[in-house]
């Protein structure tokens, strides 16, 4: 008889663990890229330099399912006035 109370005790135990544990709720994980978020998206400017006057386009965005973060940089110099293309001196 006392076998059978055992194993009763048992088998509830083991189903109360059980559904406690199938119940939990994964814990919310923080965000990563959280310190960072405030700068995604599309930012404009000028720029100077050795190219002369420039304006300048900076996108950035979430690629592969926000594993990562994708950007991009374009600049557009001014024409020089003899039409020649710009050289770093």
């Amino acid at each position: 008889m006392k076998s059978i109370a055992v194993r009763i005790a048992s088998i509830v135990i083991l189903t109360f663990g059980l559904t406690m544990l199938l119940a939990a709720e994964e814990p919310e994980r923080a965000d990563p890229w959280a310190p960072i978020r405030v700068l995604l998206g599309e930012w404009e400017g000028v720029g100077n330099g050795f190219g002369g006057e420039s304006r300048v386009h900076h996108s950035y965005g979430f690629i592969l399912q926000d594993n990562f973060i994708h950007s991009t940089t374009v600049s557009e110099f001014q024409p020089k006035e003899d039409g020649a293309p710009w050289r770093d001196p």
